[in-house]
């Protein structure tokens, strides 16, 4: 679950999937979403498209299964 007042944690696991450069970037996008006040729900999905570049990758924001949605792009390595 997503609260802003606490640190952020990538699970070791994760970070064995995610490289560092994808970690900020993806809590970048959290961000800004917080500061548009996007974020209503606690609980976030980060769903990745399978369609990429070789330097953006798509992301969609999924809230309250699946009702709230937000399309964004990351940059991607």
């Amino acid at each position: 679950m997503f609260e802003s007042t606490k640190s952020r944690v990538v699970t070791e696991e994760l970070a064995k999937r995610l490289p560092e450069e994808a970690q900020t970037a993806v809590w970048g996008m959290f961000d800004t979403m917080m500061n548009y006040k996007a974020i209503m729900f606690p609980e976030v999905e980060i769903w990745f498209a399978d369609d990429y570049t070789d330097s953006i990758v798509g992301v969609m924001f999924v809230q309250h299964d699946g009702d709230f949605q937000q399309e964004m792009e990351m940059p991607y390595w």
